[in-house]
């Protein structure tokens, strides 16, 4: 279950949309949270902030951040093209998951979603003394963050889809699979052995390129035939209906599809191959 759940959020949080979203939650959050701040002790110490200056704030915030998320799509968009036109198209999904560029757009757009609820909620009295000043406290260290981010991310996107930049990505990829693959050279399972039987074939139900294996999983359905796998199929390798996934050797009789349907599941069959657990994959690209 929980490799099931790293691999879901491995490929959830490659997704252009995810980082974002998450932001734009929590920026929510935070511009209603500033409420809290009112009936407590803060009352008494904290100076009292007009509400004209916080409205003003975040009029500025909300406007202007509309503006530099168009201009940071725009902008990404033109780097996704050029390294499109520069690399191969294996490398591209290692350009549009690059972090610092996520990021920054994920700050662009929650700052912009910040500023549109805390507006909203200060306009119909919603804030206190307290909460006004909590949420003022929230709009400068938004505009701070926003500073640091956007330097740091025209930096990035000065090199981004540059041929250079682009095989730095995929070396780091690779580098990383290559380690890992050095680390547990055998997936922390046991050397093949092939003075034993191979057992019966099970095939793949579908066609593309294996991307995971649940070897917990697998190991767990192999103590409960009580039987011996032997696994035919590395992540990277491109499997079809007609091809081996595992061999299983079984003491005592299963239900053939119950056995296919069972190994099936332990296998993740995608269209593309995966940089962070192919070391060939990132080799090929390099």
């Amino acid at each position: 279950m929980k490799t099931t759940l790293l691999i879901f959020w491995h490929k959830l949080k490659t997704r252009l949309w995810f980082r974002p979203l998450l932001f734009c939650l929590m920026a929510v959050a935070i511009a209603l949270l500033a409420q809290l701040a009112d009936g407590t002790f803060m009352d008494d110490i904290v100076p009292d902030i007009k509400e004209e200056s916080v409205k003003w704030l975040l009029d500025t915030m909300a406007s202007s951040m509309l503006v530099i998320s168009i201009f940071a799509v725009t902008s990404m968009l033109s780097a996704f093209t050029a390294a499109q036109n520069s690399a191969t198209p294996r490398s591209f999904k290692l350009v549009i998951a690059d972090d610092v560029s996520q990021n920054a757009l994920s700050v662009f757009i929650s700052a912009f979603i910040f500023g549109i609820v805390a507006s909203v909620a200060i306009n119909n009295g919603y804030f206190g003394a307290a909460g006004r000043f909590t949420l003022f406290i929230f709009s400068l260290a938004f505009f701070a963050l926003i500073i640091l981010v956007f330097l740091r991310w025209v930096d990035r996107i000065s090199r981004l889809g540059r041929l250079e930049h682009t095989i730095h990505q995929i070396e780091e990829a690779a580098e990383k699979a290559i380690v890992q693959y050095l680390r547990y050279p055998t997936l922390r399972c046991m050397p093949m052995d092939d003075s034993k039987k191979k057992g019966a074939a099970v095939v793949s139900k579908k066609t593309g390129y294996v991307q995971n294996i649940n070897f917990q999983r697998l190991q767990a359905f192999a103590e409960k035939v009580d039987g011996r796998i032997r696994i035919e199929a590395l992540p990277g390798k491109f499997v079809n209906p007609e091809m081996a996934l595992v061999h299983i050797e079984t003491k005592e009789a299963v239900d053939r599809e119950e056995l296919t349907e069972a190994i099936n599941k332990v296998f993740t069959i995608g269209e593309t191959r995966d940089f962070e657990v192919d070391p060939r994959f990132g080799l090929i690209a390099l």
